[in-house]
């Protein structure tokens, strides 16, 4: 596998073209003071926006929560030198700096999701050293994806080409453990496997954790009979269900998530749409913050799924909502939702799903048209019970790799 480095500086606005897979982008980097980190946006080589502005952090798929058809098949990925994994500051994306911003081909992100290849031999390796000693001479190009069995999951780059010899050099340093964990100059042995991504992003059935988790709103009273508009019951303030993702935190997965349920729409803010697809998909938003002023509907329900992923792999935190409507609804009905999303996590990320009621413990009830019509029932679920008293979303693991 070849990895492309793309080109990056320290001055706080510029943009640049950059070719990916044979075709020009638009690449537009900002640097945010307050939070000493870089964002970019990303365009097409017309200044048609595809994506972002995206954080910068190490470790993570860029853009894998866009679904726009004209991202680059490809992989973004911000990669450490060191074994400091936070964001890049304003001097660590300059030449030599701790970061690289890499691309990886589509080419050999399809290869490395179904293949796997064990070299002859083992490798020396050293926490933090950049330096790899193999037990047989071997022959790769400069940007082979090494990963060791010593530190399963943790993909590493071959900084030049080696040709029938035993020494080869790492873009970044070794963060694994050496030994049996004792000082860093220590060196260890170990299967060499090598490319493989689906390592990197695989790692089992820990995600499934999340199936069948839910968002309950219940009906407690009525609060209001729907002769002058919708039928409004009380309901909890605030219900919060927290899970923590078995698994290496070092391993990203890709889940195929589907959500169905019952809601009532709220406006936000500062996201984007998040890519999914079925019933109502474009009320699955990604980031932003509940719409606030004149104008909005203040106190429709929040339904939110937060996902703070282990530092190991970058720390990121992502939120996404499930009701989400456009600027200026004020409507008072619910809708059915059956649509499904693929999300990256990584092991040891903390899932959080929020039911929250807008600060008035009141929610619309389960009635098609919010003023008395025929209730919703979601045809194959059992829990929770259908029709169900009040709002309600059930989320179901769809595939994972």
């Amino acid at each position: 596998m070849t990895a492309q480095v793309v080109p990056t500086g320290n001055d706080p606005f510029y943009s640049q073209t950059t070719t990916l897979d044979g075709v020009p982008y638009l690449l537009e980097f900002s640097y945010n003071q307050r939070e000493d980190c870089w964002y970019l946006l990303l365009s097409t080589n017309d200044g048609d926006a595809i994506y972002g502005s995206v954080k910068l952090v190490c470790n993570w798929p860029l853009f894998a929560i866009c679904a726009d058809p004209q991202l680059p098949p490809g992989q973004f990925v911000v990669a450490s030198s060191t074994t400091d994994l936070s964001p890049p500051g304003l001097q660590d994306l300059v030449d030599g700096g701790r970061c690289q911003l890499v691309y990886m081909p589509a080419a050999d992100v399809a290869d490395v999701t179904t293949s796997e290849t064990a070299l002859s031999g083992t490798a020396d390796v050293t926490n933090g050293s950049t330096s790899v000693v193999f037990s047989d001479a071997q022959t790769l190009s400069a940007g082979t994806v090494l990963v060791f069995s010593e530190q399963p999951g943790t993909p590493y780059v071959l900084a030049t080409a080696i040709s029938n010899a035993t020494f080869g050099t790492l873009t970044t340093p070794y963060s694994g453990t050496t030994g049996n964990g004792s000082v860093a100059d220590v060196p260890t042995s170990g299967t060499l496997l090598v490319p493989n991504l689906s390592q990197a992003t695989g790692g089992g059935a820990a995600p499934l954790a999340l199936d069948g988790l839910e968002w309950l709103l219940p009906g407690l009273s009525v609060v209001s009979s729907g002769s002058e508009g919708p039928v409004i019951l009380g309901c909890a303030a605030n219900i919060v269900t927290s899970t923590t993702l078995e698994g290496d935190p070092t391993y990203v997965y890709s889940v195929t998530l589907r959500f169905r349920g019952v809601v009532e729409g709220k406006t936000y803010t500062g996201g984007v749409a998040a890519g999914a697809s079925g019933l109502n998909s474009g009320m699955f938003y990604a980031g932003g913050t509940p719409a606030s002023g004149p104008g909005y509907q203040l106190v429709h329900n929040i339904y939110s799924l937060t996902i703070a992923n282990s530092t190991a792999s970058g720390g990121l935190t992502q939120i996404y909502y499930l009701n989400y409507q456009p600027a200026g609804y004020t409507d008072q009905t619910v809708f059915q939702i059956d649509f499904t999303a693929t999300i990256p996590m990584s092991g040891g990320a903390v899932v959080t799903l929020t039911a929250n009621s807008g600060g008035d413990s009141q929610e619309i009830a389960n009635q098609t048209d919010g003023q008395g019509g025929g209730v919703v029932s979601i045809a194959g679920i059992t829990t929770p019970t259908q029709p169900y008293n009040g709002q309600f979303v059930l989320m179901n693991v769809g595939a994972v790799s």
